[in-house]
């Protein structure tokens, strides 16, 4: 039997919509052109947790009911996101073939534990162009703007994906003074791994930014890569 869908939520639609634009804006302009706009635009991430918000809770109200019910398709569900992300996601590691170069010597080093090689040179390479198009270069903190930076968030929103028919079963507590303190416990969840870094920082730099580059990210060797993705994507996964 089909089931009803919701009342469409067009307001919601269109929040995601300014929240997408101005991460466009963020990644790809100069927040100065903007005017008296350009800390808002300078401050793209804080649009990516609004935009996931939005998109959890939009999730949440169209399907949580079936999961709740126990009549998900999860097949069907899946398939859905499927069809509705990757062809868009492999377009744009198509659109980013020049980058392949870049990769490869940036990934030119070995990887060492204990002076001891791990990997070859140019074994994170491969690694990366193995792990990208299955959407799992999040899990290699090394590799998580791995030929295209915007999609670093990417293999964190399919795990969850992924693990969503059974997280909308979990029951959300019954009353307002507990809901608030879920929601205190997963934003100071959240909060954790950028504290971390600012306080042992570990490559060196008191006041990260966007703008902010690193050798290694925390390890020695002649690799530069930004600070930013990276220590977001730790964020993104609690989130």
């Amino acid at each position: 039997m089909e089931t009803q869908k919701p009342v469409r939520l067009d307001a919601l639609t269109s929040l995601r919509f300014f929240a997408a634009i101005n991460i466009v804006f963020f990644h790809f302009s100069d927040p100065q052109i903007f005017g008296f706009l350009a800390p808002v635009v300078n401050a793209g991430y804080i649009a990516l947790g609004l935009f996931f918000l939005l998109s959890g809770f939009v999730l949440a109200y169209n399907y949580g009911g079936q999961a709740q019910a126990g009549t998900l398709d999860k097949v069907r569900f899946w398939k859905a996101r499927f069809t509705r992300l990757y062809p868009v996601y492999l377009l744009s590691l198509f659109l980013s073939w020049r980058m392949v170069s870049w990769e490869y010597g940036a990934h030119s080093y070995p990887v060492y534990w204990n002076n001891t090689a791990l990997m070859p040179q140019h074994g994170m390479f491969w690694i990366g162009m193995v792990l990208t198009p299955l959407l799992l270069q999040g899990w290699v903190p090394s590799l998580a703007t791995f030929l295209n930076t915007p999609a670093w968030a990417m293999p964190a929103e399919a795990f969850m994906y992924a693990l969503f028919p059974w997280l909308a079963k979990v029951k959300r507590p019954a009353t307002v003074s507990r809901n608030l303190l879920l929601l205190a416990g997963v934003w100071a969840a959240g909060m954790i791994p950028g504290a971390l870094y600012l306080v042992i920082q570990p490559d060196g730099i008191a006041h990260p930014d966007r703008y902010s580059w690193a050798d290694g990210c925390g390890r020695s060797s002649t690799r530069h890569c930004r600070i930013w993705p990276a220590l977001s994507s730790a964020s993104c996964w609690l989130a």
